[in-house]
């Protein structure tokens, strides 16, 4: 009788321990059937983190080159410009453009030199203080 009753709390056990294993495995299925959307989330987070690695670095970038052309030109020209263009008086350098050179020039009817060259250029020089910043 001794060894029924331990036949039967072998069988006992062995009834427990497959309960065990059903609710575990249970368990690894619903994990197994998250994992796909486990991996989606990831999937859309390293997409952002890239995201924001690459917005950063264009920032950083951005910021590089802004203070490469303070360094390169400090004379700030968009503001020198402005403060020029404040202080323009209306039809300041009219008579350059009715000047017939420039009307040529400005038509196209360019004269041709030795060697091929052209007219294509437009030269406006002179002394320091006579307007040329003012009618460019």
């Amino acid at each position: 009788m001794n060894a029924l009753a331990d036949q039967m709390n072998n069988i006992g056990s062995v009834n427990k321990l497959l309960n065990f294993i059903q609710t575990d495995m249970a368990e690894m299925r619903a994990t197994l059937q998250a994992l796909p959307e486990f991996v989606s989330e990831v999937d859309k987070v390293a997409t952002h983190v890239k995201e924001i690695r690459s917005n950063t670095q264009s920032l950083k970038d951005a910021e590089y080159t802004q203070k490469l052309l303070a360094w390169l030109s400090p004379l700030e020209p968009q503001k020198r410009h402005q403060a020029v263009k404040a202080q323009r008086v209306e039809n300041t350098g009219i008579w350059i453009l009715l000047n017939q050179q420039f009307q040529s020039w400005l038509k196209g009817d360019l004269q041709m030199h030795s060697g091929g060259a052209s007219e294509q250029v437009l030269a406006c020089y002179g002394e320091p203080g006579v307007g040329k910043t003012f009618i460019a």
